[in-house]
Order: C-alpha cells, then structure tokens, then sequence
C-alpha cells in the first residue's frame, strides 16, 4: 500500500497549493466521480466503492449519490448509517460517524479551516480540525457543522452573527495532553479568546454557541452579545432554594448551571439540556428544550 498523505490536526499547514495533498485529493474525486454514476438504486456497486473510498464503513451503511470528499479515508461511518443526497465531507482530520446516524439532504461536514488572516490565507494556510458525531443522531436538511466558523444570517434589514465555538478542550488537546499542564490550558484560553475576538468583531449582533458557561467573563471580554450553552446538565441534582450540585468545569454548587446570567453586556443561557453528565441519572431536575425569540426594538 502506498504512503498517505497525513494532514497535521489543529494547527496551521500549507493546505492549498500543496502538490502532495493535491494528489491525494485529486485521486479521492475520480473515484467519487465513479461512485456518483452509479445507478441510486445500485446498493451493491456502491457498497464495492465506498469500501475503496472510505477509512471504514460499518453494517448496511448506505450514502446516496452525489457524495464528495476530499480524501476519504480519513472518513469512518458506523453501522446503519444512512445519508440522503448531496453530502460534502472535506476531510482533511477525521470524521466520525457513530451508528444509526442520519443525515439528511445537503449537508456539509467541513473539517477543513482557511487562516482567517489574509495575508496566510492567500499563502494557502489552512488548520484541520477533527469531527466527531456519536450514535443515534439525526442530522436536519442543509446542515453546515461550525467549528470556530461564523456565518451572517440577514432578516428584515437587521443582521445576526452566529459563531459555533470549539469546546475548550479541543484547544487544549492541540497543545498538550497532560491534564496538569497549566500553562497549555492558558494557551489554550488565549487561542479560544483570540478566535472569538475576531469571528465577532464587525458584527451587528454576536450570538455565540459554545459548551462551556464557566467562561462567561471570556465571552463578554470578546464582545459576545448572547451566548448559549449547555455542559452543566442543571447541575444534575438540584437542591431547592439552593440550585445545581455538581457541574464539570465548576465542581459542587456551581455559578451557573441553569437560566438566565449577565455580564458587562453580555447575556448567556444555560440549558439543562436532555442528557445526562458521569451520573445517569437527574434529582429534582427536569430535562428541558428552550426556545428563544429574539426582538429588535
């Protein structure tokens, strides 16, 4: 078997204008060319060539046509995995898809990340960055996976920024893989700092999905107008007239676990959400779905 090209995770490339990845890449496009001819209802053919294009593809794993990528096998699928038309994986780190994943029309999973800085940009720097979907998820129509990626959503003359920010760990793993080594967990608050400051900068309205609460000061030093996050799980039990009891990243009786919080300007919600944290179980602690409207005056 020939070498691989190996694409560094989570740090800066030459991505484009790279002869080695190009190959590689050109290579992964004849062959999904090949499988996108294919009769739709050909499960048998398609099964031969995903097997060639894929990293790993589990049981009755079914993509219907057209499908595109980028290299392919960096991409594992799990079993009863199923994806309507038109998906786009550019898969430069790894993609993973657990089992009984769906995935509905044109859908994008991008791990790919052009230099938001001009001048590297136009030098062809890139930072891949892996995904990782679990199992039993279910994927609506025209989804576009965020990673530290913003996009401008226009209604009625006024204009909203939606950032998707990478967890915190995804920051820290890329330096260092010791969980004492305070100084990469600072580093890695500077670089998650850094990415937010400028995906929000020049925005009318900032709206931020991030997963961790504990960093509501973070969010308001970048100019975050509102902030929604999960990670705290209601603080799984909840004591009346007291509130959560334990939540990752804040220990026992944490700040902010559920609700509504401010600060210097900045709005965050905590959802309760619907899973569980290392405890499988909730006390006192309803799992929830919130919907917010948001108004211009």
């Amino acid at each position: 078997m020939s070498k691989r090209a190996k694409v560094p995770v989570n740090c800066f490339f030459q991505g484009c204008y790279n002869p080695e990845y190009e190959r590689e890449i050109s290579k992964c496009k004849d062959k999904c060319f090949k499988y996108n001819q294919l009769n739709p209802n050909d499960r048998e053919n398609q099964r031969k060539l995903l097997a060639e294009i894929l990293g790993k593809a589990g049981k009755n794993a079914i993509i219907t046509p057209p499908f595109w990528c980028d290299y392919g096998y960096n991409i594992v699928v799990g079993d009863d995995f199923y994806s309507n038309h038109n998906l786009i994986i550019t898969d430069g780190a790894a993609v993973t898809f657990g089992d009984n994943v769906f995935i509905a029309p044109n859908c994008c999973f991008t791990t790919a990340e052009h230099a938001i800085d001009p001048e590297l940009r136009k030098k062809g720097v890139e930072i891949a960055k892996p995904i990782n979907v679990g199992n039993n998820v279910w994927i609506g129509a025209g989804v576009t996976v965020l990673r530290s990626e913003a996009v401008d959503l226009q209604e009625g003359g006024e204009s909203i920024r939606l950032i998707g920010l990478d967890d915190l760990g995804v920051y820290y793993q890329a330096l260092s893989g010791d969980s004492s080594d305070r100084q990469a967990l600072s580093a890695a608050k500077e670089a998650l700092k850094r990415d937010l400051s400028t995906l929000a900068a020049g925005s009318g309205y900032a709206l931020v999905l991030s997963h961790r609460p504990e960093l509501i000061d973070l969010y308001a030093e970048c100019g975050a107008d509102l902030v929604l996050c999960g990670h705290a799980h209601g603080g799984q039990v909840r004591l009346p007239f007291i509130g959560g009891l334990y939540a990752p990243g804040q220990g026992l009786f944490p700040a902010w676990d559920a609700g509504l919080y401010e600060t210097g300007g900045t709005q965050m919600f905590v959802s309760r959400g619907l899973g569980n944290s290392i405890i499988p179980m909730r006390v006192n602690n309803r799992p929830e779905v919130i919907t917010i409207t948001l108004r211009t005056y």
